[in-house]
């Protein structure tokens, strides 16, 4: 075959090629870039890119906001401050990523009167650098043209997976139940465990006596950022733009603290009471110590996260369960 000839083959081959690939990810769109309005997948989408969105584009409907890891998600805010309050939860969530959310929601003229903040003690261990490089955690563009077209390079020239195999057997033949994500309607995704609390609550001794409480779930890796640095950066962009902000540090249950790197999660704590108060929900309480408020090693139940609220929005006082730590001073039970 003459080389031109071969030459013009290849490049149709190749522009056939990217073009099938660019319109099956447009079309199954697994994290929800090409068509931000879904409400339902059939795998967890990128919730930090859909809620910013979201979000931004309702400027007046939300003031006050709860960051934080996927551990958050179980504390209902829907009901709160009529209406106004939006859980921001997503996977692995950091102070950095959470700093970026402001700035846009305040870019987008977001009137945001309060925001609390859920740390974890995997912080020091999640990588933000890794997050950008993953379809599940990639940010919301910055604004920037370029930001935008780096953004959607990613997504739709991505090679399809394992995953989104499994994702079009879901959605040709839809025979799973679909995940209901929360971006917009925040109440039934709050209800998304009722009948598995139901479940835990008939069940509650065979639930506290479960195999998944055997072991250990810890967070591997490193960080690439010093989240005392990050969590700074939240606290200044707040005093600049009039926002009260909350820290806590999120529950961690007993199997997973006691596997934890003890002296350096304290080091953290203090480095962390250097700069501003905080509730710290983490260290072995009668909450942590007892298996029937978690799902697993990694996540309580939503039980724990009234609770949490209650203590962050009306300074409830439950016994041996969260203490109140001041700036530079000694915690305190509260």
């Amino acid at each position: 075959m003459p080389i031109k000839q071969w030459t013009l083959f290849s490049l149709l081959g190749t522009a056939f090629f990217l073009i099938t690939v660019v319109t099956f990810n447009v079309w199954l769109d697994p994290y929800g870039i090409a068509h931000p309005e879904k409400r339902t997948f059939f795998t967890q989408p990128n919730v930090n890119f859909l809620k910013t969105k979201y979000i931004m584009n309702h400027p007046d409907q939300y003031s006050y906001f709860l960051f934080g890891s996927s551990r958050v998600g179980n504390i209902d805010t829907s009901q709160l401050k009529g209406g106004k309050f939006y859980n921001m939860t997503y996977p692995d969530g950091l102070p950095k990523e959470h700093l970026q959310n402001l700035k846009h929601f305040v870019q987008a003229g977001v009137k945001i009167e309060q925001d609390y903040i859920g740390l974890d003690e995997f912080n020091r261990y999640v990588s933000y650098v890794a997050h950008q490089t993953q379809a599940l955690t990639r940010a919301h563009p910055d604004g920037t043209i370029l930001s935008w077209v780096k953004f959607y390079l990613f997504y739709f020239f991505r090679f399809p997976d394992k995953m989104d195999v499994a994702v079009f057997k879901h959605t040709a033949f839809k025979n799973t139940v679909p995940l209901t994500m929360g971006i917009e309607n925040q109440a039934q995704f709050f209800k998304r465990f009722d009948k598995l609390n139901a479940s835990i609550d008939a069940e509650k001794e065979l639930h506290e006596s479960a195999v998944v409480f055997k072991h250990s779930q810890p967070h591997l890796g490193q960080a690439d950022r010093d989240p005392i640095k990050d969590i700074q950066a939240l606290i200044n962009f707040c005093r600049a733009n009039d926002i009260r902000i909350i820290f806590f540090l999120n529950p961690i249950h007993h199997v997973n603290y006691a596997d934890l790197d003890t002296k350096a999660f304290n080091d953290f704590k203090i480095q962390l009471q250097n700069i501003t108060d905080y509730y710290d929900f983490s260290g072995p309480n009668r909450v942590t110590k007892e298996n029937y408020y978690f799902y697993e090693p990694i996540h309580y139940r939503p039980i724990v996260g009234e609770m949490i609220l209650n203590s962050l929005l009306k300074h409830k006082r439950y016994d041996g369960f969260g203490a109140y730590v001041l700036k530079s001073n000694n915690a305190s039970l509260f």
